[in-house]
């Protein structure tokens, strides 16, 4: 800014125009320093509001931050899930095979079983049907060996008799018999003896 002033006659400045001018430029730089406030406060004003604006961000990126390292967490929480529940399943799988396996041993068991029952029972029918027809021939037998010996006991019986009253009567016989003949047939052979010697 270029000023203007007014030159006295004896040298120097003129002084109301020297005061004008300062008061203009105080003026000037006082509208200056108005308008500059003005703006600084918009200013401030802005940059509060950016501050605010600024920590809304902060929070809103921690608040991200943290969601994300939630997602990440959640994520391998899903991942560790889903391998468990292959895990799972594939353990169901194989559950499930063995029941099966197992259901169809137990079949074939029960089936073996009730074919050893049916055996079993045979058997025991057969072996009690055996047991009393022995007992019913061993009573045939039995009988059979009764009437043997009362048979045999009354024939034996009158066999003795005969025998007895055959052996006394050869006894009779034998008492009665004369034995002389035998010594005089001694008596010969013995001469004959002595006549063959000489």
């Amino acid at each position: 800014m270029s000023a203007n002033f007014r030159t006295r006659m004896f040298g120097g400045f003129d002084r109301e125009d020297v005061v004008a001018y300062i008061g203009k430029i105080t003026k000037e730089n006082q509208a200056q320093v108005e308008e500059l406030t003005s703006a600084a406060d918009e200013l401030r004003q802005q940059n509060d509001g950016l501050i605010r604006q600024l920590a809304v961000l902060h929070r809103q990126v921690k608040s991200c931050e943290d969601s994300h390292r939630e997602n990440e967490v959640l994520t391998q929480q899903v991942q560790r899930l889903e391998e468990e529940n292959r895990a799972a399943q594939e353990a169901l799988r194989q559950t499930q095979a063995r029941c099966d396996e197992l259901q169809v041993q137990a079949d074939e068991y029960a089936k073996i079983r009730d074919h050893i029952a049916d055996i079993e029972i045979s058997a025991h029918r057969r072996t009690e049907e055996f047991r009393a027809q022995t007992i019913q021939r061993i009573h045939e037998l039995v009988a059979q060996q009764r009437a043997w010996c009362s048979e045999n006991s009354v024939r034996y019986e009158e066999l003795l008799q005969s025998f007895g009253e055959k052996l006394q009567a050869a006894r009779d016989v034998l008492r009665e018999t004369d034995l002389s003949g035998f010594e005089e047939m001694l008596c010969s052979l013995d001469r004959l003896d002595e006549e063959l010697d000489k």
